[in-house]
């Protein structure tokens, strides 16, 4: 029987910042030592007390590295003025495979400052991990950006299928499903089809995802997912 190639974290932080560094590093090695390739851990799981953003950032990486198993990890993130709720994919090697930013912000992250990300979503389109059995493009959302249909039409249009979500205390990897195929039948509709009218139709002017719509996304970059 094969294991499973994510390792799904779950906890709570506690209030000593090395002490979460240290639970990240554990996990790493238990992900290591059960044949996953990948270790997904909660959204901010470790603050950047822990000696600022770039040294936080920097420790992941080494944790990575040492455990010689691919870390996402979650960290505050400061540019200017604002701060985001980010997330880095680091890969066994301890490279950056992917960043992403949190765009829907939870109550008490409000009341603490922090801003929704703007920018347009990326996804990952190669990376050296089989997950759920799919080698295609890959995602990362946190969970309530996961929570917007918006997201999943953006994903499912780039054959997204594997999501990997990072939540306040837990994670998982979501599979999207297909979008349905439709075709010709008499449904009393003005005219012939199969299924709910096509997304075009019921929705005429732009929705959400279409000004993320590029046609080239470079290989190793991140998207939000559902």
């Amino acid at each position: 029987m094969s294991l499973p190639s994510v390792y799904c974290a779950a906890g709570t932080p506690g209030r000593d910042p090395e002490a979460n560094l240290e639970r990240i590093r554990q996990w790493a090695s238990e992900a290591s030592a059960a044949g996953a390739g990948l270790l997904l851990t909660p959204e901010l799981f470790v603050a950047a007390e822990a000696g600022g953003e770039a040294v936080v950032r920097e420790r992941l990486r080494l944790a990575a590295r040492t455990a010689g198993v691919g870390i996402v990890a979650s960290t505050p993130e400061r540019t200017g003025e604002r701060v985001f709720v980010g997330a880095d994919w680091w890969d066994a090697a301890g490279q950056l495979v992917a960043h992403v930013r949190k765009r829907r912000l939870s109550g008490w992250q409000r009341s603490r400052g922090f801003s929704g990300w703007t920018g347009r979503p990326e996804i990952i389109r190669a990376v050296a991990y089989t997950l759920c059995g799919n080698n295609g493009p890959v995602g990362v959302a946190f969970a309530e950006d996961a929570a917007d249909p918006a997201q999943a039409y953006f994903l499912r249009d780039h054959g997204v299928r594997p999501v990997l979500v990072l939540a306040a205390t837990s994670t998982a990897v979501r599979t999207l499903a297909p979008a349905r195929p439709w075709g010709a039948k008499h449904t009393g509709a003005p005219f012939p089809q199969a299924g709910p009218l096509p997304e075009p139709l019921l929705r005429p002017l732009p929705r959400f995802a279409d000004a993320w719509w590029s046609p080239s996304i470079p290989r190793g970059t991140a998207d939000l997912g559902s």
